[in-house]
Protein backbone atom coordinates (compact mmCIF):
# COMPACT_ATOMS: atom_id res chain seq x y z
CA UNK A 1 0.00 0.00 0.00
CA UNK A 2 3.15 2.21 0.59
CA UNK A 3 4.59 1.50 -2.81
CA UNK A 4 0.93 2.38 -4.75
CA UNK A 5 -0.89 5.09 -3.18
CA UNK A 6 -2.87 5.04 -6.17
CA UNK A 7 -4.12 1.56 -6.10
CA UNK A 8 -4.36 1.51 -2.53
CA UNK A 9 -6.57 4.82 -2.93
CA UNK A 10 -8.80 3.22 -5.72
CA UNK A 11 -9.53 0.28 -3.34
CA UNK A 12 -10.56 2.10 -0.45
CA UNK A 13 -13.07 4.13 -2.56
CA UNK A 14 -14.23 0.72 -4.47
CA UNK A 15 -15.00 -0.48 -0.96
CA UNK A 16 -16.66 2.92 0.10
CA UNK A 17 -18.97 2.23 -2.44
CA UNK A 18 -19.31 -0.92 -1.63
CA UNK A 19 -20.23 -0.50 1.83
CA UNK A 20 -22.92 2.68 0.69
CA UNK A 21 -25.08 0.79 -1.76
CA UNK A 22 -25.16 -2.24 1.05
CA UNK A 23 -26.07 0.45 3.73
CA UNK A 24 -28.84 1.51 0.61
CA UNK A 25 -30.12 -1.77 -0.03
CA UNK A 26 -30.88 -1.83 4.05
CA UNK A 27 -32.53 1.13 3.99
CA UNK A 28 -34.60 0.67 1.70
CA UNK A 29 -35.87 -2.98 3.16
CA UNK A 30 -36.60 -1.25 6.39
CA UNK A 31 -38.55 1.29 5.37
CA UNK A 32 -39.83 1.03 2.03
CA UNK A 33 -43.24 -1.32 0.91
CA UNK A 34 -43.32 -4.40 -0.63
CA UNK A 35 -44.63 -2.96 -3.76
CA UNK A 36 -42.01 -0.51 -4.14
CA UNK A 37 -39.07 -2.74 -3.37
CA UNK A 38 -40.30 -5.18 -6.14
CA UNK A 39 -40.80 -2.10 -8.16
CA UNK A 40 -37.28 -0.84 -7.88
CA UNK A 41 -35.98 -4.50 -8.34
CA UNK A 42 -37.73 -4.63 -11.70
CA UNK A 43 -36.55 -1.05 -12.72
CA UNK A 44 -32.95 -2.01 -11.38
CA UNK A 45 -33.09 -5.26 -13.49
CA UNK A 46 -34.53 -3.34 -16.75
CA UNK A 47 -31.18 -1.40 -16.44
CA UNK A 48 -28.98 -4.15 -16.03
CA UNK A 49 -30.21 -6.15 -19.24
CA UNK A 50 -28.95 -6.16 -22.48
CA UNK A 51 -32.59 -6.28 -23.46
CA UNK A 52 -34.22 -4.15 -20.82
CA UNK A 53 -38.00 -4.34 -21.79
CA UNK A 54 -38.13 -8.07 -21.94
CA UNK A 55 -35.87 -10.43 -19.16
CA UNK A 56 -36.56 -14.08 -17.71
CA UNK A 57 -35.88 -14.06 -14.23
CA UNK A 58 -37.81 -16.64 -11.24
CA UNK A 59 -39.67 -15.52 -8.75
CA UNK A 60 -37.17 -17.31 -6.49
CA UNK A 61 -34.68 -14.62 -7.77
CA UNK A 62 -36.48 -11.96 -7.28
CA UNK A 63 -37.66 -12.74 -4.32
CA UNK A 64 -33.98 -12.85 -2.98
CA UNK A 65 -33.15 -9.72 -5.11
CA UNK A 66 -35.98 -7.61 -3.61
CA UNK A 67 -35.93 -9.53 -0.02
CA UNK A 68 -39.09 -10.70 0.50
CA UNK A 69 -41.03 -14.08 0.66
CA UNK A 70 -41.59 -15.91 -3.25
CA UNK A 71 -45.59 -15.64 -2.41
CA UNK A 72 -45.17 -11.84 -2.00
CA UNK A 73 -42.94 -11.47 -5.14
CA UNK A 74 -45.86 -13.66 -6.83
CA UNK A 75 -48.98 -11.41 -5.59
CA UNK A 76 -46.96 -8.43 -6.13
CA UNK A 77 -46.32 -9.33 -9.39
CA UNK A 78 -49.77 -9.85 -10.09
CA UNK A 79 -50.97 -6.59 -9.03
CA UNK A 80 -48.42 -4.74 -11.69
CA UNK A 81 -49.78 -6.94 -13.88
CA UNK A 82 -53.77 -6.17 -13.60
CA UNK A 83 -52.17 -2.88 -13.02
CA UNK A 84 -50.89 -3.07 -16.90
CA UNK A 85 -47.35 -2.14 -15.39
CA UNK A 86 -46.15 -5.08 -16.58
CA UNK A 87 -46.49 -8.24 -18.43
CA UNK A 88 -45.69 -12.39 -17.20
CA UNK A 89 -45.35 -15.26 -19.16
CA UNK A 90 -43.60 -17.93 -17.38
CA UNK A 91 -40.40 -16.41 -15.84
CA UNK A 92 -40.16 -13.51 -18.96
CA UNK A 93 -41.22 -10.50 -17.44
CA UNK A 94 -42.03 -7.31 -20.29
CA UNK A 95 -41.80 -3.95 -18.75
CA UNK A 96 -44.86 -2.07 -19.67
CA UNK A 97 -44.83 0.88 -17.85
CA UNK A 98 -41.33 1.51 -16.49
CA UNK A 99 -41.64 5.29 -15.65
CA UNK A 100 -44.66 4.11 -13.25
CA UNK A 101 -42.36 1.58 -11.56
CA UNK A 102 -39.71 4.05 -10.91
CA UNK A 103 -42.07 6.67 -9.62
CA UNK A 104 -43.45 4.09 -7.29
CA UNK A 105 -45.22 5.15 -3.78
CA UNK A 106 -43.87 3.94 -1.07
Amino acid sequence: MDRYPDVSAQFIRILANNIKEKEDQLVELAYHSVRKRLAQTLVKLNNQMPDPENFKISRDELAAMAGMATETVSRTLSDFKDEKLIEKKGSLITILDLNKLARMKN
